[in-house]
């Protein structure tokens, strides 16, 4: 058998896995403020952006992707499945490149590229209109070229090192993070110059054939991160609430909790145990990786272990961090440590054995988390917003609660005549409220006008059973309530209300 076609399988079959969960979810508020920035006037966008704490790479990107293939879910989602199919390519590559010397590097690149296609957070992330699977093959190609640059001879050398820095400027603008990976891929090329330099004198590092040119890859990322820097400052110091929902560091069950998220189910809430034993398992696959000398270790650790740490490090310091999505980019090298202790430099019968338990155990996980019962019968907005349109007359005016509500609703709804968003109190914050234009927002005076017509209110549901509700004027009264659940993110409820004298009539 050729030895291209088992990667073509994975390919397949990591295609296949994603666009299976591709249509079923309705966007939730982070995916419909993807679409909202996507379609955002460029000339408005940096004001945008200095609200919404991301880079624009991806969202230009997706500016691009919906005007060539629209905007139904399945497109908008379209180009992170395309990002996430690329990053298990990517580490196919890359573990070929780690054990370019082992005769085995074809097999344990298949299965590091088999654990990325089947992986629950790498599948959940693909499917989702957000950065993450674009963070994650950022991560994964920008690592491949940093190994051809370093395995580069000295006539290709500078072009390696230049395509390494090229392709990582647009990287770095993907996610905060993605200067997680690059901080520690540079450390790692700093630390082979040391371990190379001449009579071992770290001074004369300079001397060395890819002292140059790395320097010089390094610094065309730094001065291109210039113009973004004012955008960092404001993210980092701005009092806008907008990560007010994310929790602080306050226990090592945390940190815990996040390595059994990338590794499980990033929807679920593993206990203290669960994630202490999730922990401890990937503590001994390093030290495995370690202790059996296997080529480049410090490449691998420092890639998934390095971005950990930081974000430890980071929330030590008092900054709100502590996302299991974030590390996406960390993610896929997790996944090459397994792959690369299980299988490597062991002889064929034993590594494929163990290869097979592992895939079958990931395959059971990926089933588990993404089972079809998973979406059936949990039609959230999308229900929601079709069901309104089906009985609602063309007068009926429809009041979201928030912008976490309205633009996902908005988003679904085959008829936006009369859809508002209640009006935020004068100084507070309203979710998505700087891509709203002024005739989307309903006053308190607006509404009161409507006295006479029929108002569909549109509540959502947290997970936790928080809710966000429209409060309306006693002019109203209540006919009727439906709720249309989500598979993670609690649900929407419709609420139908009819003018007072309307209902009592009735």
């Amino acid at each position: 058998m050729p030895s291209f076609v088992p990667i073509l399988f994975v390919l397949a079959l990591a295609t296949i896995l994603r666009l299976g969960a591709l249509e079923p979810r309705s966007l939730w508020f982070d995916e419909t403020l993807s679409w909202r920035l996507a379609h955002h006037p460029l000339r408005d966008l940096p004001s945008a952006l200095s609200i919404s704490p991301h880079p624009p790479t991806y969202f230009l990107l997706l500016r691009v992707w919906v005007r060539v293939f629209g905007d139904t879910p399945g497109a908008v989602r379209g180009l992170s499945v395309v990002a996430g199919v690329a990053a298990v390519l990517g580490i196919y590559l890359l573990v070929k490149r780690l054990l370019k010397d082992d005769p085995g590097a074809v097999r344990t690149a298949v299965f590091a590229a088999a654990l990325m296609a089947l992986s629950p957070f790498q599948i959940r992330y693909s499917v989702e209109a957000r950065m993450y699977a674009v963070l994650a093959a950022g991560a994964v190609w920008t690592s491949w070229l940093l190994l051809r640059a370093l395995d580069s001879t000295s006539d290709t050398r500078w072009r390696y090192w230049l395509t390494y820095g090229g392709f990582t400027i647009p990287f770095v603008y993907t996610h905060y993070f993605a200067y997680f990976t690059v901080a520690c891929q540079a450390v790692y090329v700093l630390w082979l110059l040391l371990e190379e330099a001449p009579d071992a004198r770290w001074w004369r590092i300079h001397r060395r054939p890819t002292f140059k040119p790395s320097a010089t890859a390094f610094l065309m990322i730094g001065i291109a991160l210039l113009p973004w820097a004012s955008f960092v400052v404001t993210h980092l110091t701005s009092g806008s609430g907008v990560r007010e929902w994310q929790s602080s560091l306050t226990s090592r069950g945390q940190v815990f909790a996040i390595v059994a998220k990338l590794l499980v189910d990033p929807e679920a809430s593993p206990t203290d145990v669960q994630s202490a034993r999730v922990t401890l398992l990937v503590g001994v696959t390093f030290f495995l990786l370690s202790v059996r000398r296997i080529p480049r270790a410090g490449f691998i650790t420092a890639l998934a272990i390095g971005p950990i740490l930081l974000m430890v490090a980071a929330a030590a310091a008092g900054a709100k961090l502590l996302i299991a999505r974030y590390l996406a980019g960390a993610q896929p090298f997790l996944l090459v440590a397994i792959a690369v202790v299980a299988t490597s430099r062991l002889q064929p019968p034993r590594a494929q054995f163990l290869g097979l338990l592992i895939v079958i155990a990931s395959g059971w996980l990926c089933a588990d988390a993404w089972g079809p019962a998973t979406w059936q019968g949990k039609p959230n907005y999308r229900g929601a917003a079709e069901f309104v349109a089906e009985h609602r007359s063309p007068d009926d005016a429809i009041l979201a609660a928030n912008g976490f509500v309205y633009l996902p609703f908005h988003f679904h709804s085959p008829d936006r005549r009369n859809l508002f968003v209640a009006a935020p109190d004068p100084g507070t914050f309203l979710d998505g409220q700087h891509l709203m234009i002024d005739q989307e927002m309903a006053s308190s005076e607006q509404i009161l006008s409507w006295q006479g017509r029929t108002v569909w209110a549109i509540h959502s549901v947290e997970t936790g059973g928080d809710r966000r509700t429209v409060v309306l004027p006693p002019v109203w009264s209540e006919v009727g309530r439906w709720s249309f659940t989500d598979a993670q993110y609690g649900g929407v409820e419709v609420v139908r209300y009819e003018p007072l004298s309307v209902s009592k009539n009735k």
